[in-house]
């Protein structure tokens, strides 16, 4: 996920798998900023379902 990140900053499904990981991780300072910055993402580079994914219903 971090070189998916690298290779595209706007890959919102990157971001948030990679905030998943870190929530597993109990790493949830670092998890809710990837989530963040997934749904900060314009609209056109995520997909219309994560909006509505666990990790960020919880932020």
């Amino acid at each position: 996920m971090q070189k998916a990140i690298e290779l595209d900053r706007n890959y919102a499904v990157a971001y948030y798998n990679l905030g998943i990981v870190l929530f597993d991780q109990k790493k949830l300072d670092e998890a809710f900023a990837r989530a963040r910055v997934c749904i900060s993402l314009p609209s056109k580079k995520r997909s219309n379902s994560i909006a509505t994914m666990p990790l960020l219903t919880t932020i």
